[in-house]
Order: structure tokens, then sequence, then C-alpha cells
């Protein structure tokens, strides 16, 4: 929960500090194996990269989000990533029914997780 907290708070406050922590976490990945947390750096440094306009290297880091999160299984973040990737990214490159139907899956797991 702690890296989550972490993501997020730097998400809204700073997002070249977002950028800087994203990838200190997909470094770490990178070298010690991935987390459970490592769906969310890369979706987080996807929406960076987004924002600087390079398009095609924000969806390839979005899909590897994407498939880390069906690896691991955790459905605590599957909200957060649903929401980062089709909410930004996925809207370039997706139809858009298909990423409503993922905004709402989102959505609909985010209100079914138990506090």
């Amino acid at each position: 929960m702690i890296p989550q907290a972490a993501l997020f708070s730097y998400y809204r406050k700073e997002n070249s500090m977002l950028a800087l922590l994203s990838c200190r976490v997909i470094e770490m990945s990178l070298d010690n194996g991935f987390s459970k947390y490592s769906p969310l750096a890369f979706v987080f440094f996807s929406n960076f990269v987004l924002g600087q306009k390079r398009f095609q290297e924000a969806n390839k880091f979005g899909k590897i989000a994407l498939a880390l999160l069906k690896r691991f299984d955790e459905p605590s973040l599957v909200p957060s990533v649903y929401i980062s990737y089709y909410g930004f990214t996925a809207v370039f490159f997706e139809p858009l029914q298909l990423v409503a139907e993922q905004l709402r899956k989102g959505m609909v797991s985010l209100f079914s997780l138990k506090s």
C-alpha cells in the first residue's frame, strides 16, 4: 500500500517526481524481479511519456503495465492501472467502445474493493 500511496502523492504533486519515482521502481523491478507494484510504475511512466508526446512509447509502457497486472492478478491495482492507461493513453490507440468498457471495468472494480 505504501508504494501505491507514494506514487499517487507524486502524481498529484509534481509530474517530474512521478517520472523519477516510476523509473526507480522500474529499475528495481528489472534488477530484482517484478513485484505486484510494478504495473503502477509502468502505467504512471506511460502517462509521463505521453505528456512528452511520445505516443508509441507511452502505449508500449501501458501495455507492459497491463501484462504485469494480469500476471500478478492483484485486484486492488486494477482501478489505478485501468483508469490511468485507458483514461489517458489507450484513447489514442484503441476503439473508443473498448476504452469505455475498460474504464467501466476499472470503476466497477474500484467500487467492489473491500476497505
